[in-house]
């Protein structure tokens, strides 16, 4: 269970109990106002809607609070002394206190103990347990091909900034994106040497955009703006993404022959806005994991389908569906070149390690344990870097499975909200056309890493702006219009939404905070090969 989310828990059950039930609504508010300012204010969960939760609990009413319990009347002053909510609310602080000193005296002895000869079955074992990936960039991201050690010291050391961030560490903060900004200065010809020639002149702009973004963020760490600092975070990674894909300017896909006469990727990224009567959302197709699955899609898209289709199924916290042709909901895209059924292959490529649940946190671990101890010596850290790179990424993607399921863990898993994949017959992992479904990926009934889907559906592509708007989609709603899309700079929106670690149960709990959404990239013209562009 997520901290957060077992925080709320804890909460939850004490505002059930019969003594703060029976307190003044002043007195409620100041004890879910001190709650919130020790607990939840590091996580960048906004108070109003935190408090919102809880608004039922804040109102003076005649008589009772809804409740089983028996009405009682109101306490005198003397008498609330005698309620000794005071004591419970202190053990449950002083469980929380112990359990924080028992947390990071463990963490600190994890991180002094000297990791480098112990084997990865051993260190596994002394870990805390991590967090599924839930986010679709950082899903995209890892499931990227490798670019080389000096690109990934970047990344690693750049994603080690969100801790101090969630930590208010400010000062480590302020030591570690200085340097971000010392090791993008040293690796940055290495990298800017893997790009195409065609490509340099965008590389060279795009490289200039993410040492920007690193200076915003460290403008955000410096002024203490945990919400901030965390959103920036997010778009200065989105930058380095981008220079990434200029250095993987020239990659092919392996397709094999006989599925070489079907529209596929040769790598790269494509976003697509979906147009509804509902609103519109937008999604990024993987061309480089899904190279025939987003290559078809693409096609469709292209063609224009897609447009006027209804949606077909639709079940919270589950999925919707789309893609049918016919009233039938049955069928697929008849290609008009052949008169027939166009089907796909299952295609699911198996995670490089970096994304396998037990082996992030190893390489998480192990990154962290080689910055603390060579951060002061650059060339010795680079060597130490180099060796992880050699052991855990180089050479470690996989090749991708056609027309079988596998049992390996996908490099686009199920994790993600908003997770599209091909629907196909249950008998038959050939029989995928034109028919697709949007997961919500609800922690409960499809776990990451553990539930049913995962190496059995073709996955895609991922919603990256719109989650709200899919979640709202009904039978009979419409796609009005689906196009790839083409700008000339990044957009970003930020919005106050619901957690997305809030599941069926659980959801009205989950209080806002803010979110990054990314609305569109600027990507090269699909590598569309076969198909309509």
């Amino acid at each position: 269970m997520a901290p957060v989310e077992q925080k709320l828990r804890e909460l939850d059950e004490l505002t059930k109990t019969e003594e703060f039930l029976n307190l003044s609504s002043k007195e409620r508010r100041a004890i879910l106002e001190d709650f919130y300012s020790q607990e939840l204010t590091a996580e960048g969960i906004e108070k109003e809607s935190f408090l919102e939760s809880f608004q039922e609990l804040l109102k003076e009413k005649e008589g009772a609070l809804p409740q089983v319990l028996p009405p009682r009347p109101t306490l005198t002053k003397s008498v609330r002394k005698q309620v000794n909510l005071k004591p419970l609310w202190w053990t449950l602080g002083g469980l929380g206190v112990t359990a924080a000193v028992i947390t990071g005296t463990v963490v600190w002895l994890n991180s002094s103990q000297d990791i480098s000869k112990l084997d990865d079955t051993t260190l596994v074992k002394g870990l805390p347990g991590g967090e599924p990936i839930r986010q679709a960039e950082v899903a995209l991201r890892r499931s990227l091909p490798d670019t080389g050690v000096d690109s990934w010291e970047v990344e690693k050391t750049l994603e080690h900034t969100l801790q101090h961030i969630r930590e208010r560490n400010w000062i480590a903060g302020k030591e570690h994106v200085a340097k971000v900004l010392e090791i993008l200065a040293r690796n940055e010809p290495k990298m800017m040497a893997k790009v195409p020639a065609p490509l340099k002149p965008e590389a060279i702009t795009r490289m200039a955009d993410l040492r920007k973004n690193i200076r915003i963020l460290q403008d955000k760490i410096y002024a203490q703006d945990v919400a901030g600092a965390t959103l920036q975070y997010r778009r200065t990674l989105w930058y380095f993404d981008l220079f990434q894909l200029d250095m993987l300017g020239d990659y092919k896909t392996d397709v094999p022959p006989q599925y070489r006469n079907r529209p596929y990727l040769d790598g790269g990224w494509t976003m697509v806005k979906f147009t509804t009567n509902q609103g519109s959302f937008v999604a990024l197709v993987d061309g480089f994991n899904a190279p025939v699955t987003g290559g078809n899609f693409l096609d469709l898209v292209n063609r224009g389908f897609y447009n006027g289709l209804k949606i077909s199924r639709a079940e919270r916290f589950f999925l919707v569906q789309t893609g049918a042709p016919g009233e039938d909901r049955n069928g697929g895209f008849k290609d008009p070149a052949t008169g027939k059924i166009r089907n796909l292959p299952l295609e699911v490529r198996p995670a490089r390690k970096e994304l396998d649940y037990n082996f992030s946190r190893i390489i998480q671990r192990r990154v962290d344990y080689t910055e603390d101890r060579f951060g002061i010596d650059p060339l010795k850290l680079q060597e130490e870097m180099t060796k992880l790179h050699d052991k855990y990424i180089k050479g470690g993607e996989n090749p991708i499975v056609y027309g079988q399921i596998t049992d390996k863990f996908p490099a686009i898993p199920f994790g993600p909200p908003g997770t599209f994949s091909m629907a196909r017959l249950e008998k038959d992992p050939n029989s995928a056309s034109s028919q697709f479904f949007i997961s919500f990926s609800d922690p409960e009934l499809t776990p990451t890493g553990n539930n049913l889907f995962d190496g059995k559906y073709a996955n895609f592509a991922y919603v990256t702006q719109g989650i709200k708007i899919v979640r709202k989609l009904q039978v009979g709603d419409v796609i009005q219009k689906a196009e790839v899309l083409n700008c000339k700079e990044p957009e970003f929106k930020e919005l106050r939404e619901t957690d997305y670690t809030g599941t069926a149960i659980d959801t009205s709990k989950v209080a806002a905070s803010t979110l990054l959404e990314t609305s569109c990239l600027p990507l090269p013209k699909p590598k569309l090969v076969n198909g309509v562009n």
